[in-house]
């Protein structure tokens, strides 16, 4: 798609930076969507209490997605496990 001419971003208008929220993820930007890797970025006020809710929010993983990790770790060959240790 091409959009002409460019749209502005909202926060490089006037008086707009501290009113706009910035909310980014790795996943699709950089090709490693398993990751959930994101930011948010704004006013510190704003900032600090999005992360007081995903504290909350995101403290553990669902149990279907430990049991399926679990399988995935012994299922493993021990080399694959190996490269993994080694990436940490």
């Amino acid at each position: 798609m091409v959009y002409a001419p460019e749209y502005p971003r909202l926060a490089t208008l006037p008086d707009m930076f501290d009113r706009c929220i910035s909310i980014g993820s790795a996943g699709k930007s950089f090709s490693v969507t398993g990751y959930k890797v994101g930011w948010a970025i704004g006013p510190a006020w704003f900032v600090e209490a999005m992360f007081k809710i995903h504290q909350q929010l995101t403290f553990s993983v669902a149990t279907p997605m430990q049991e399926g990790i679990a399988r995935a770790l012994v299922s493993a060959p021990i080399h694959e496990l190996h490269l993994l240790i080694n990436t940490l």
